[in-house]
């Protein structure tokens, strides 16, 4: 999460900020909290781990987030009634 980096190093250096890294750390955090105070902190949770992991089935969510299989396909509409995920069909193989 580092946006403040050293350039150079003649007459001390300079220092750069990488600005597209802080606003997108900023953006995400603010939709994080945003999801904490509307839903909760679980329904955070999976939020959280659907942008780390980008796409997860609906039994990988569960497993991952440690929540009840019921509690986290509740928690999943909610979200997806509020457009904050989407909901991607895959093919049966």
């Amino acid at each position: 999460m580092e946006f403040v980096g050293k350039s150079g190093d003649s007459g001390g250096g300079m220092f750069v900020i990488n600005l597209h890294r802080a606003l997108t750390n900023l953006a995400r955090a603010t939709l994080e909290s945003a999801v904490q105070e509307r839903f909760g902190s679980r329904s955070a949770r999976i939020f959280r781990l659907l942008l780390r992991k980008r796409h997860l089935e609906q039994k990988q969510v569960e497993d991952f987030a440690m929540i009840p299989a019921k509690e986290a396909k509740e928690m999943m509409y909610r979200m997806l009634s509020e457009n904050l995920v989407q909901l991607q069909v895959s093919p049966a193989a």
